[in-house]
């Protein structure tokens, strides 16, 4: 499976657009974008990316990120939102868990580690319940905590505790993430590869190969 990682585009359609015309995302089979689609985007920001995505002719889900207003989205703009639920593509699960731990900045979407370890445990049950996957992806727009994902350059780690237990515990073969938008990079808790493929805004993103292993490019615009 190849797939598109794209993370904090901060409603900058113009790059949206010219990652989707890239020869890889053209022959993609998937889409997932670790949260922050807008900037704290109004009704028509929140179109002008959701309408590029189905626009791509691929499968994609997000989940949203601490500047996405999520009351602000229609029901068919949720319809691919992976926040506290699973689903099952080409047998590979995928879970997702949006917004991010409480910042100084009082974003709109901030979830408690409480918030996150329920919604994690419970969309992880749902998943294994139904034994139809080989293997799974976290996308966590918060990024695990004591990780290269999660250092800001004030020197401090900001992740999530919770989020570095679920995959310490679950073992998922690929994390997607973003938030902290300097800690553009690869690492490893265990088997598990994390990556934060850098924010769309800045032009980065990401692309994965899954094959018996899980390979990744950070590519650039």
């Amino acid at each position: 499976m190849k797939i598109l990682a794209l993370t904090d585009i901060h409603g900058e359609t113009e790059k949206l657009k010219k990652v989707l015309l890239k020869d890889f995302s053209l022959s993609c089979d998937l889409i997932l974008v670790a949260g922050d689609l807008t900037n704290f985007g109004d009704k028509n920001q929140i179109s002008a990316v959701i309408n590029l995505l189905n626009n791509s002719n691929k499968p994609y889900f997000y989940v949203p990120g601490n500047c996405d207003y999520v009351n602000r989205f229609d029901q068919e703009q949720l319809k691919y939102n992976l926040h506290g639920k699973h689903v099952v593509y080409s047998r590979i699960g995928i879970i997702g868990i949006g917004g991010s731990l409480k910042t100084p900045f009082n974003t709109p979407f901030e979830i408690t580690e409480e918030e996150i370890d329920r919604l994690l445990e419970s969309a992880y049950q749902e998943l294994i319940k139904f034994k139809n996957f080989d293997k799974w992806i976290l996308v966590s727009h918060n990024p695990p905590y004591n990780t290269s994902l999660d250092y800001t350059r004030t020197g401090l780690h900001v992740g999530s505790k919770i989020v570095r237990k679920f995959i310490e515990d679950n073992k998922p073969i690929l994390v997607i993430t973003g938030h902290v938008h300097e800690a553009r990079s690869k690492d490893k808790l265990g088997e598990t590869l994390v990556v934060n493929p850098g924010p769309l805004k800045d032009n980065y993103y990401a692309e994965i190969e899954i094959k018996n292993d899980v390979q990744v490019e950070l590519k650039s615009l």
